[in-house]
């Protein structure tokens, strides 16, 4: 009996002491998380008919806080995972996390991205940012030309053009005094090179600089000619309470050639 009762002492007293061993343990650290593959983060992008793949790699690239200043010539980029594909076609880059493209006259900013190395086409299916010398251009969806220099933007387009220096030291009543602060413009598609200076935006289409919004069909930008051309059902007011209508209204701000817009 005696030896009965010794051995369930000594039984509680280990599992007390079992207990307070475990009790004193520090957790476990959580497990680190892996390096991203291709195969666990999946682009949700479509790419085009790979006519002859040859050689498939993933890199993870730490991305830049700040991108390079710009190189004649070149476009460069950044971002935080990219996957290559060697393909007939060039070289098809998948591109995702902070996505950054420079080129000596535009900046592209994205959260996803396909790019060709050989034609210098950038393919966002996600919003994006585009600057440039003049304007500064905000969609859904778009494709980008660096060679070209063309950008083709889909859905709620904001497209925002900044006045050349001259405009604000342009004369009292001029029309191009009238064009000394940024029109903000906003619609569905939009087509524009920044080296014509050349766009067409279709709509919805509303533009707003100063105290006047207008809203038209169709709007014809040529920046370099410092014309704008307002086309089909164009209606216009003011925060004075003029307003207007007309089948299309051409605004030439030149010097020595100006249409004013009223």
């Amino acid at each position: 009996m005696r030896r009965i009762v010794r051995a369930a002492t000594i039984a509680g007293v280990c599992g007390i002491s079992l207990c307070t061993t475990l009790a004193a343990q520090p957790p476990s650290p959580p497990a680190p998380r892996p390096t991203p593959k291709a195969s666990q983060t999946p682009l949700k992008v479509s790419l085009p008919p790979l006519s002859a793949s040859v050689v498939t790699s993933s890199a993870t690239i730490p991305s830049s806080s700040a991108p390079p200043s710009a190189v004649k010539g070149k476009v460069q980029y950044g971002n935080g995972y990219a996957e290559n594909r060697i393909t007939s076609q060039g070289e098809i880059i998948m591109m995702q996390y902070a996505v950054w493209f420079r080129s000596p006259d535009a900046y592209l900013t994205t959260e996803k991205a396909l790019y060709n190395r050989a034609t210098k086409i950038a393919s966002s299916p996600g919003k994006l940012n585009l600057k440039t010398d003049d304007a500064d251009l905000t969609a859904n969806t778009g494709t980008v030309y660096f060679n070209t220099r063309d950008a083709q933007a889909r859905g709620s387009l904001v497209m925002i053009i900044r006045p050349r220096p001259q405009d604000a030291n342009a004369p009292q009543g001029s029309a191009r005094r009238q064009f000394d602060s940024p029109a903000t413009i906003t619609c569905e598609k939009g087509d524009y090179n920044w080296r014509s200076g050349k766009g067409i935006l279709t709509g919805n289409l509303t533009v707003r600089q100063k105290n006047r919004t207008v809203t038209a069909d169709k709007i014809l930008i040529d920046t370099k000619n410092e014309v704008i051309t307002l086309d089909q059902n164009v209606q216009w007011t003011t925060t004075d309470g003029d307003k207007g209508k007309a089948t299309k209204v051409i605004l030439n701000y030149r010097e020595g050639a100006e249409i004013p817009f009223k």
